[in-house]
């Protein structure tokens, strides 16, 4: 293999990528193993934020937002990468840089297409739940004028502009446009649709957890020779340091009960903000009741803190709320965590020996961990202190239970999924 001087990623995000996610942690870890072998830039293309601010990160990376460009033919055109990754599925900005990655021959990766830890709603119910979504508002990050609002609706539109105008640039006929966006709106809500517009995406190479993932995505319509298996790079610094987390519970001041949230919104359903904050609020009076010292931990982009500072005001505005905050720190510091569904923040707290209890307020169908016993079902609030003793005298989640769920979802717990897609990412460019 030819050596490579400098390697430039394009990286599409939804968020800054101080913001973790598993893209975020993808390239955090990947990016000093290229380093070993190349120089590298990573490239982040941003599709939730509008300012018109690019600024540089770091010395090997740089962000710029894809309102900035008039499609993302000029995007690619102007940054000039060597490849791009992106999350296949049904994102119109992954989609846009995806067509014009495919237009103009470069290398396209991709990855986290992993399964869901529960079932998705009906069809009908999703609908209804992305028609109301349309019309609240979702902050953007901060800029020099401080935070802003806009509705989601305008959101989707500046999204769904840019994937319009790329396929304009590539000279698509507008029969074939208005056939696209037919077929991605429908794919939302329709199998049918969804597994046609996933085999679209003809990319290089795309990462998943494990053969059963692979499997599953063949299903789901993804090409079989794209697939490549390297486990997930999420739970790599976990893995690496499980032996230094067997730990017992050494708290002296109370039982530490960490909330992580997961972010259902989206998910239709019987989800709505108003049923959130009744649940939390419920669960809150619960812990102040027994003394409990409770921290929140909220999804690192898909949720807005100041809402749940609102939700906790009127019981105790000293409870903690993490966001950006390391989510293997704020698990290492409790003694149970509590959650709503099954997560892939879930799996790390199981990872670091923590016990968990699942109310599921919002009945959401095949939940990973309460279908293996992974977890306590806490099925009325009121008598949360019998599972908080239950769990912390046995933990639900023996080392047989765990390692027999956790061989079938991820490939190898080596802690070298990070270094498997580095490898194949050096494959894929030198050949």
């Amino acid at each position: 293999m030819n050596s490579l001087k400098m390697l430039k990623i394009l990286v599409s995000h939804h968020a800054y990528p101080e913001v973790t996610s598993y893209t975020t942690i993808l390239f955090r870890n990947v990016i000093p193993i290229l380093q070993k072998t190349t120089e590298i830039e990573i490239i982040w293309a941003i599709h939730s934020n509008h300012t018109n601010k690019i600024k540089k990160s770091s010395e090997n990376s740089t962000i710029l937002q894809i309102t900035n460009f008039k499609n993302g033919i000029e995007m690619i055109k102007t940054v000039k990468p060597d490849i791009v990754f992106i999350i296949p599925g049904l994102s119109s900005p992954d989609y846009a840089i995806y067509l014009a990655a495919k237009f103009l021959n470069l290398k396209i990766i991709g990855g986290q297409i992993s399964g869901p830890f529960f079932s998705v709603v009906e069809k009908k119910n999703k609908f209804i739940t992305y028609f109301l979504q349309s019309f609240q508002k979702t902050s953007l990050s901060k800029n020099d004028k401080g935070e802003r609002e806009i509705l989601r609706s305008q959101s989707l539109w500046m999204k769904y502009n840019f994937l319009f105008r790329t396929m304009k640039s590539m000279k698509m006929s507008p029969y074939k446009i208005c056939k696209e966006f037919f077929e991605f709106i429908l794919s939302h809500l329709s199998v049918k649709f969804l597994l046609k517009f996933n085999s679209k995406f003809k990319c290089d190479a795309i990462f998943v957890d494990s053969e059963i993932e692979k499997e599953r995505k063949i299903q789901e319509g993804y090409r079989k020779k794209s697939l490549i298996v390297t486990g997930n790079p999420s739970y790599d610094q976990v893995i690496k340091n499980i032996n230094e987390n067997k730990i017992s519970r050494k708290n002296q001041n109370g039982i530490k009960i960490l909330f992580l949230t997961v972010n259902l919104e989206g998910q239709g359903g019987q989800w709505t903000r108003k049923k959130r904050d009744y649940m939390l609020k419920k669960f809150l009076r619960v812990c102040e009741k027994e003394n409990y010292n409770v921290s929140i931990k909220i999804h690192p982009s898909g949720e807005n803190l100041e809402e749940y500072k609102s939700i906790i005001s009127s019981i105790n505005p000293k409870i903690p709320i993490y966001q950006e905050e390391s989510l293997v720190d704020c698990i290492k510091n409790t003694d149970i965590v509590f959650s709503m569904s099954s997560s892939t923040a879930g799996l790390t707290a199981l990872f670091l020996k923590k016990p968990v209890i699942i109310w599921n307020f919002f009945n959401v169908k095949n939940d990973l961990f309460l279908e293996n016993k992974l977890a306590l079902e806490c099925k009325k609030i009121e008598i949360l202190p019998e599972y908080v003793k239950q769990s912390l005298k046995t933990n639900p989640a023996s080392d047989e239970k765990f390692n027999a769920v956790v061989s079938k979802i991820l490939y190898k717990v080596d802690g070298n999924a990070s270094e498997r897609i580095a490898n194949e990412i050096l494959k894929l460019v030198q050949k």
